[in-house]
């Protein structure tokens, strides 16, 4: 177990605050679309806008980004995390990597690495979700949410799984009909094509 794992699960919101003293961070580097299907008068995303979506996340970029810049916990409220999650996000690209040799190969380009041109992990981001526990009835009653439907601007998202589940995807021949992405698991790993890849690939 990690220094980071071993650490209280819940950080005061003192220190949380520490880490953006003296910055002008972003505080999200979230890059998704909430819509769905055919949406072109944005009809869906006004919809959406109006539910809260109950969920904290924490986003992790290369640090040789210079136009969205991590910023970090310091290091005596979580030992261990900036480095673990370091490392964590490059091992994923290394992951993301293989990944897209396959894709190459499986549409047809002769050369497998024709994707990793494009794709240095600089552009890259890791986020780290929490759904705290809300009333089922306000989901019942859509007023608040859980990441609604919504596509990835990227070229592909892998998804951890859990034993909790949750995770659907839009039947493509039945628009606005949504079935599970698959059984409850740990471990697994889903991945999730973007809108970058559905464009690239047509």
């Amino acid at each position: 177990m990690t220094a980071a794992q071993e650490s209280k699960s819940t950080i005061p919101i003192v220190d949380i605050s520490r880490a953006f003293e003296g910055t002008d961070a972003d505080w999200s580097r979230e890059k998704v679309s909430q819509a769905t299907s055919d949406d072109e008068e944005g009809t869906q995303v006004k919809a959406l806008r109006q539910i809260k979506d109950c969920k904290e996340s924490y986003e992790i970029g290369s640090e040789d980004d210079p136009e969205q810049t991590n910023v970090w916990l310091p290091e005596d409220t979580l030992p261990g995390f900036r480095s673990f999650t370091t490392e964590l996000y490059w091992s994923l690209f290394t992951t993301g990597s293989e990944i897209l040799k396959l894709i190459s190969r499986g549409i047809g380009l002769t050369d497998e690495e024709y994707l990793l041109h494009y794709h240095s992990g600089n552009g890259n981001q890791l986020r780290l979700l929490h759904y705290p526990p809300i009333p089922a009835g306000e989901v019942e009653r859509k007023v608040a949410t859980r990441m609604p439907a919504h596509t990835d601007w990227g070229t592909i998202t892998l998804l951890f799984q859990d034993s909790c589940g949750g995770l659907e995807v839009e039947d493509p021949n039945t628009p606005g009909t949504f079935l599970p992405a698959s059984p409850p698991a740990s471990d697994a790993l889903i991945m999730n094509v973007g809108d970058l890849l559905m464009r690239w690939s047509n």
